[in-house]
């Protein structure tokens, strides 16, 4: 049973959704998948809410709960999302190399990773796990030096 929820249920999952993004909590992100989870595309837009809220809040077994079931999504731009975020979490936990070996499974759809804070953390995960382990792979080196160095051609 759904849990009992200060965000009271909306007439339309479209207010629903509007009602947690003014509100900002785990609880109002929830009550859009408790109260509609008929309408996949606004469950999947609050389920990357709580993932992030989890994230903020170092509750990284449920945040990576969440990411690693967008991870195995079929369209590129969730699955871009649950990636990032899993890398992030191994990052945080501490567990570079899985991280890396994440990373490189993000780098071909990197360009579907719509979030720009979850863009901003990619960066600062490359940039740890680098610290941490040294250049991923010549590819990798490569390109990130065209991106920081390149002519742009």
């Amino acid at each position: 049973a759904a849990p009992m929820s200060a965000t009271a249920r909306q007439p339309s999952a479209l207010r629903q959704y509007y009602q947690a993004s003014k509100i900002g909590t785990e609880e109002a992100w929830r009550s859009v998948i408790d109260y509609y989870p008929d309408k996949p595309h606004l469950v999947q837009k609050a389920e990357e809410q709580l993932a992030q809220i989890y994230l903020r809040e170092g509750k990284y077994d449920q945040a990576m709960e969440i990411f690693s079931r967008m991870a195995d999504d079929p369209d590129e731009a969730v699955r871009a999302f649950g990636l990032a975020g899993q890398c992030g979490v191994l990052t945080l936990q501490g567990r570079y190399r899985e991280s890396a070996a994440v990373v490189d499974q993000l780098w071909p759809i990197r360009g579907k990773l719509e979030n720009w804070h979850m863009q901003r953390m990619v960066e600062a995960v490359i940039e740890k796990n680098r610290a941490e382990l040294g250049p991923q792979s010549p590819e990798q080196l490569e390109q990130w030096l065209d991106e920081q160095f390149g002519d742009g051609s």
